[in-house]
């Protein structure tokens, strides 16, 4: 009678061996990112200030170059209160030896149907490295308001990103 675990032990063995070959040249440097995030900005002065939460899907591809840059570009996915499209271009600088990072991003949003620039955002976060091609990061960002109605963004983020 055939059982199944020599055949899983085989595919569990090639399936550890491949990375150890694709990763012996080294990443190229792209990697491709995602996760999910959420938030709130507040607007408004002292006496009449409202606060919206914000619940966003973000995807994007960065370059990493010497000295832990590696500029992006992210499309952003509005799930809640309401949906929009946006795109954020923008840089990171990993700390050498560090699971941490810097970032800053220009925030461009459609949430009322035309493109704005809404925020300049300006964060820091983390990044485990589960693989020499993936890693686990969280991030917050603080958004200052460039456009008059965007309000003062605080967005919280998790995901994962992809070295090739």
């Amino acid at each position: 009678m055939f059982t199944t675990r020599p055949a899983l032990l085989a595919l569990a063995a090639l399936a550890l061996s491949a990375p150890a070959t694709a990763s012996a040249a080294g990443p190229s440097g792209l990697t491709l990112f995602g996760g999910l995030g959420g938030g709130g900005a507040v607007s408004g002065s002292r006496s009449d200030a409202t606060v919206g939460g914000i619940f966003e899907a973000e995807a994007g591809a960065g370059l990493e170059l010497a000295g832990g840059l590696r500029p992006e570009v992210a499309l952003t996915i509005g799930l809640a209160p309401r949906s929009f499209l946006g795109l954020r271009p923008g840089v990171r600088w990993a700390l050498e030896g560090l699971p941490f990072y810097a970032r800053a991003a220009l925030d461009f949003a459609a949430p009322g149907g035309s493109w704005r620039l809404r925020w300049l955002l300006a964060g820091a976060g983390a990044q485990v490295n589960v693989t020499d091609q993936l890693g686990l990061f969280a991030e917050a960002d603080l958004g200052i308001p460039i456009a008059s109605k965007a309000g003062l963004a605080f967005l919280f983020r998790a995901g994962a990103a992809f070295r090739f």
